[in-house]
């Protein structure tokens, strides 16, 4: 049975963490506006360019519509996906995306800045992510941050509902990344595509790494040049990660004035910011509540 595992210098689950970190001033806190914690979510995936928009598709969104995904998200929630002109016309007429509208509202951003190859992918990228946090303090929802690319587990935005509901303000963790060809085959081979549960999904992205995510490992002949994890296989179980950069699954923003600045994305200081007290920002640190690649 394989396992992954997480852990991080961000938080260590053995540590007790600050009130207060990262230099927030208790006193300047108390002269902004804290958000209580919502109630509802907003889904938000950015996605454009023709080879991404067919992976969300074909496959990310069939993924996502399960009863332990975006079924257990709570009545009000909505899926928002953030495109291009170029590619908002094949979104719109997708029966795919009919599905995801039967289980929630469903908007489709047409952001003609994603079309703007002057302009690098990461701040288009930052562009549509500021746009979503702008409209979820409208709404007093909580964001659940979802890259076109990402296969969950069974469940997993099921226990991100959990974590919230228990208190947390913001969940991160680390996917590593994959050989999307073989995964999708190996899927496919597998019985077509479906939810699988954490460590089935684990074991089979395990046969399926990313010549990327070999390179982090210390036992690798290759060598990462800019590491944004190290990794150790540990036999017989899967994988054990110190990561320097986790993704925010979830960000239910205490101070929603906060935004990603310039050419830094929301896995940057965007979470330290917006959810400056750190013991309320869960790291997942087992691959067996949820994982995803």
């Amino acid at each position: 049975v394989c396992r992954a595992f997480s852990r991080c210098l961000f938080r260590s689950p053995e540590a007790r963490v600050p009130r207060v970190a990262w230099g927030s001033d208790p006193q300047r806190l108390a002269f902004r506006e804290i958000s209580d914690r919502a109630s509802l979510f907003h889904v938000v995936t950015v996605v454009w360019g023709r080879p991404y928009v067919d992976l969300f598709l074909d496959v990310t969104v069939p993924n996502q519509c399960t009863p332990g995904n975006l079924g257990a998200l709570p009545a009000g929630s909505r899926y928002r996906v953030f495109t291009s002109p170029d590619d908002a016309a094949r979104l719109a007429a997708s029966p795919v995306l009919d599905r995801v509208n039967a289980m929630m509202p469903l908007d489709l951003v047409v952001m003609p800045e994603l079309s703007d190859t002057s302009v690098g992918a990461m701040d288009r990228l930052t562009a549509a992510q500021c746009c979503a946090l702008a409209t979820a303090r409208e709404s007093r929802a909580a964001l659940m941050f979802l890259n076109a690319d990402f296969f969950l587990s069974e469940g997993a935005l099921a226990a991100v509902v959990r974590r919230h509901a228990s208190g947390t303000r913001a969940v991160v963790t680390m996917g590593v990344r994959l050989n999307k060809d073989t995964f999708v085959a190996n899927l496919e081979m597998r019985g077509g595509l479906r939810s699988l549960p954490s460590r089935e999904l684990v074991s089979l992205a395990l046969d399926n790494l990313h010549p990327f995510t070999v390179a982090h490992l210390v036992d690798s002949a290759r060598t990462a040049r800019h590491p944004i994890w190290v990794c150790w296989n540990v036999p017989g179980e899967g994988i054990l990660a110190r990561a320097f950069f986790l993704q925010p699954l979830m960000v239910d923003p205490v101070l929603r004035d906060v935004l990603p600045r310039d050419r830094f994305t929301i896995d940057a200081k965007y979470v330290v910011g917006a959810c400056p007290q750190l013991e309320e920002v869960d790291v997942v640190s087992d691959s067996d509540e949820l994982c995803f690649f």
